[in-house]
């Protein structure tokens, strides 16, 4: 029987996104080092790119940031023009990170760890 679990980059880091005309920035901030070396090898340029699909129509380019225990993504062309120019119902990215947090994550033995609930908002 097969005991592997599939997490999700919720349960390693949390997000913020944002956006400037056409391109947004999405930023995962793992909660430790342990949760950052499981992202650095799993959330690659290409699974971004892959994970968002037909969205970013442009490039993605990640950038690592180890002193934070971070990555940050750049999407061009992902914004379906930007604010003034897009219909898309989240035309200005603010919330693009959430979708990301979704990406799984081949990582049983961190299945179950998440933050405290208490401090969630």
């Amino acid at each position: 029987m097969d005991t592997q679990v599939v997490t999700c980059v919720a349960d390693l880091a949390h997000g913020r996104s944002g956006d400037k005309g056409d391109t947004c920035n999405v930023g995962l901030i793992a909660y430790d080092a342990e949760c950052f070396a499981l992202l650095r090898e799993h959330v690659t340029a290409e699974r971004v790119a892959e994970h968002f699909g037909d969205l970013v129509k442009g490039t993605v380019t990640r950038y690592e940031m180890p002193n934070i225990h971070a990555l940050n993504f750049v999407l061009t062309r992902a914004l379906d023009g930007g604010g003034t120019m897009s219909l898309r119902s989240d035309h200005l990215g603010k919330v693009m990170y959430t979708w990301l947090l979704r990406l799984p994550i081949d990582a049983p033995h961190l299945a179950s760890r998440r933050p405290d609930p208490r401090w969630e908002s």
